[in-house]
């Protein structure tokens, strides 16, 4: 038996089943058959309003499948639904098991479909998801309609474990994507995300992104990030904020071109020590542009920095402030002038004994 629910595409093949017609009612009660790439596991087909020539007719399908992504796609791409217009998915891989549920007169003037899908896509692949990341091993649950394409749930973001929310709207809408990204990271964790190597910030961070993209296909990005459990050190200022305080930092930033990136504002609060800037970098590879913080303030130092980098690639750095406590510095200078003298000690002739 042949069905066609889904014109222009091919119609379901290999249907088994039982049909009734009662009371101006056809309905299909569907144990098997296949819908292209869909393995149809069970689906209930309704043709309504057969009791007379007048009555307005109805079609509705309740459709349970299992298929691959790659069979997704093909669905959703070109009518009827045709909300896929793009080939930011064209990478994903994973399987699938789908709920559709669609409607469409019959009858009357207004014959458009209406239709909802929900499913569950297990062991999801995206080799180029947003921030450049390629995501392995995901499970997610996933809403699509006319107007919105929803996913949520878990993946391996270059081997780093998180926890995603992806709403891109289907019906041109502004913003186009909206991401929510929540994981916690440790120091290897940091350079998965593209920050460069450092020896400020070690143990667990706490990490939420979310990600908009707009009409223009540039992004914004706001980030909260705890480091309540981290440790965080400046030694420059013999100052540290040992894991278990508090501590919090926030970022907006906007994407200015592919690899151009603003953030227009950066605020550090934890233990004493109270930071707000501003910044201008590149991504891949990480590489500072310009860095403003109009306001370090800490024990005994109120500063003031200001860092950019100039055509010929050599940075220029001015520091400047009420208050700037020399002596961390000067101790640090001199331990190690003291460290070299030893070492150089060790490495020498012993001296000959006094006459």
């Amino acid at each position: 038996m042949l069905l066609r629910i889904l014109a222009p595409k091919p119609p379901a093949e290999g249907i088994a089943g039982t049909a009734i017609f009662e009371d101006g009612i056809l309905a299909f009660d569907i144990t098997e058959g296949a819908l292209g790439g869909f393995e149809v596991e069970a689906a209930d087909v309704a043709i309504t309003g057969l009791e007379s020539r007048e009555a307005p007719k109805h079609l509705s399908v309740d459709l349970n499948a299992r298929h691959d992504v790659e069979t997704a796609r093909e669905l959703l791409r070109g009518e009827p639904l045709d909300v896929l217009r793009t080939d930011r998915y064209d990478r994903v891989s994973g399987q699938v098991s789908t709920r559709l549920q669609l409607g469409r007169p019959l009858s009357g003037p207004d014959r458009r479909l209406r239709w909802e899908a929900r499913a569950e896509v297990s062991d999801a692949s995206w080799p180029d998801a947003p921030l450049g990341f390629h995501a392995t091993e995901g499970d997610f649950t996933v809403e699509v309609s006319p107007r919105l394409f929803v996913f949520r749930g878990t993946t391996l973001a270059d081997g780093l474990p998180v926890e995603i929310e992806h709403r891109q709207d289907l019906a041109g809408g502004d913003p186009a994507l909206v991401m929510d990204v929540r994981a916690r990271i440790d120091e290897a964790g940091l350079l998965t995300v593209g920050l460069p190597e450092q020896s400020y910030l070690s143990g667990t961070t706490g990490l939420h992104v979310r990600y908009t993209r707009g009409a223009d296909d540039l992004a914004d990005i706001s980030a909260e990030v705890d480091l309540g459990d981290s440790r965080l050190e400046i030694a420059e200022l013999d100052w540290t904020k040992p894991a278990g305080q508090q501590g919090r930092v926030s970022v907006v930033a906007r994407q200015q071109t592919e690899r151009a990136w603003e953030v227009e504002r950066f605020e550090v609060a934890a233990a004493d020590l109270r930071a707000a800037g501003s910044m201008e970098f590149l991504r891949d590879p990480f590489q500072v542009e310009r860095l403003d913080v109009p306001r370090l303030g800490l024990p005994d130092n109120e500063i003031r920095v200001h860092l950019h980098r100039g055509e010929d690639g050599v940075y220029h750095l001015r520091v400047s402030g009420d208050r700037y406590n020399l002596q961390p510095p000067l101790e640090r200078l001199r331990r190690g002038r003291e460290r070299r003298v030893v070492l150089k000690g060790e490495d020498a002739e012993p001296a000959p004994a006094p006459a």
